[in-house]
């Protein structure tokens, strides 16, 4: 009977936990999201999380250099195409508060993520430790310009990155912007006025950050890369 079926949520945390370490981090973060509250519920989330979903991020490691070690690193190239195209921002959202990116993550790449407008990268608000961030949608050997056009906004995602920028010890050197901000660009706009100030901040650094001047490809300034 169906009372009798065994349901994945009935079994035991620590098999799944055993299955989650054959899984990419990626689809990890989303297993674990599942097993929790609705993704659109993570927002307002305060508590820690579900003892099954830490059980599948964690898989009971308590150390939290090694936690933060694995959890460095979020990479969508690593989820099936048509599922990273089908992800909202409150999924994005969910997974950044599962794996409290906010101090964890390191790099953040959102390739296939076409289906949100960036509000879900509210959790990264204000990090100190986010290094890298590609914000394009398209693989590295795809074309940039998508049919149909990804939805994220940069009226919505500046202000992020602009509280990452000024928050005191950044560490933010790299973004890669998505295509149609680039092609797009309004003067006085918000990524004509963020890019200034992150530009000052990656000139107050006694380090080499040319590479960063290159991942803003196309973006130029009176005849100068930003």
């Amino acid at each position: 009977s169906d009372n009798d079926s065994v349901q994945i949520s009935h079994l035991p945390d620590a098999l799944l936990a055993n299955v989650a370490q054959f899984l990419p981090n990626t689809s990890v973060a989303l297993f674990a999201v599942a097993f929790a509250a609705p993704s659109s519920s993570w927002r307002r989330q305060t508590s820690p999380p579900l003892a099954i979903s830490k059980a599948i991020l964690f898989q009971n490691e308590h150390d939290e250099r090694i936690i933060a070690e694995k959890w460095a690193v979020l990479d969508f190239l690593d989820v099936e195409k048509s599922l990273a195209n089908k992800l909202t921002d409150d999924n994005v959202a969910a997974i950044l508060t599962c794996i409290d990116a906010v101090n964890n993550l390191q790099t953040l790449n959102l390739t296939g993520c076409i289906n949100i407008n960036g509000s879900g990268l509210e959790p990264l608000r204000g990090s100190i430790i986010l290094q890298r961030i590609d914000l394009s949608p398209a693989k590295q050997n795809e074309s940039p310009a998508m049919e149909p056009e990804p939805m994220i906004d940069e009226a919505v995602v500046i202000p992020i990155l602009d509280s990452i920028v000024d928050a005191p010890g950044c560490m933010l050197k790299h973004i890669q912007f998505p295509h149609k901000w680039t092609i797009n660009r309004r003067r006085g706009g918000a990524l004509d006025q963020f890019l200034p100030r992150y530009g000052n901040l990656l000139a107050s650094r006694p380090y080499d950050y040319s590479e960063c001047w290159e991942c803003m490809g196309g973006l130029e300034e009176d005849g100068g890369h930003w």
